[in-house]
């Protein structure tokens, strides 16, 4: 998309979403889209959060400090995490149109009854997370 012109600036959020990882997202993904070719100029990066609605708070600040009133952002995220991105970025007043990494679609067949795969298994897992995250962040105010 940026190659496109479809955006002109790209912001980077999240230092770690575990407390124990000295990573952060942020920076290595800068890295990697420096070098696929996207100038590190159109690239800014938020180094402080540590969940989604930090995720949102920090990018607010760092847009404010750049424009006066929000421009229109493309938040891009997963199918799973969406519901609780978009609410985070709207309860910090950002409104975002959200692009989805889609999945792929499975086709389920009598094998997949009588030999489970592992794979539906981690699905399970992030699905479960996101559910427990988005109903921990509503009883915490953050959406």
């Amino acid at each position: 998309m940026y190659q496109d012109s479809v955006i002109n600036k790209i912001i980077i959020t999240g230092a770690s979403g575990s407390l124990q990882s000295e990573i952060i997202e942020a920076e290595f993904l800068k890295s990697y889209l420096v070098k696929i070719g996207i100038p590190e100029t159109d690239i800014i990066c938020e180094t402080k959060s540590q969940n989604t609605f930090q995720n949102a708070a920090y990018t607010v600040e760092l847009i404010s400090a750049i424009h006066e009133s929000a421009p229109s952002c493309l938040l891009i995220t997963s199918e799973f995490h969406y519901r609780r991105s978009i609410a985070c970025f709207t309860k910090n007043n950002l409104a975002v149109d959200p692009y989805l990494r889609k999945l792929k679609q499975k086709t389920i067949s009598i094998e997949d009854y009588i030999q489970p795969q592992s794979a539906y298994l981690y699905e399970w897992r992030i699905l479960l997370h996101e559910i427990i995250g988005y109903y921990t962040y509503q009883m915490m105010g953050y959406l």
